[in-house]
């Protein structure tokens, strides 16, 4: 779809104020957030979490400490979304960050992707690209 990293920000802003009612961390170190309605999976990307203070955790740690830490994340207001031209999600909790960050120029697939309480997904990449699927009526 054509348009802005802007226009995927906003496509997100709905969710902005939603508190994290569940986090799972899927196949290896995929990540599942439930956030307001809407259900965010981090894929085929890299991601860390942190603090204004302290770095916390990154998608290479072992998949069971992974589980334990972004525990952290259930029950925190979602306080903002940035969305770079790169597609890099940074979702904003109060005092923490969870940062996406792409780490291959030519792959295939979704590096996240957002289902939204409209019925829609919301597919970031492959690269710069994204699409908004009508999914449900």
């Amino acid at each position: 779809m054509s348009g802005s990293s802007d226009d995927v920000r906003r496509l997100l802003e709905p969710i902005v104020g939603g508190v994290v009612t569940e986090t799972r961390v899927s196949a290896g170190s995929w990540l599942d957030l439930e956030i307001g309605g809407t259900l965010i999976w981090i894929k085929m990307t890299a991601w860390l979490l942190e603090s204004a203070a302290e770095f916390l955790l990154a998608c290479e740690d072992k998949t069971e400490h992974i589980a334990e830490v972004i525990a952290v994340l259930d029950g925190r207001r979602l306080t903002g979304v940035t969305v770079t031209p790169f597609l890099d999600l940074t979702l904003h909790f109060d005092d923490l960050r969870l940062v996406t960050f792409t780490t291959q120029a030519r792959n295939d697939d979704h590096h996240w992707l957002a289902e939204l309480p409209t019925g829609q997904t919301l597919f970031a990449g492959p690269g710069q690209t994204w699409s908004l699927i009508q999914t449900t009526p």
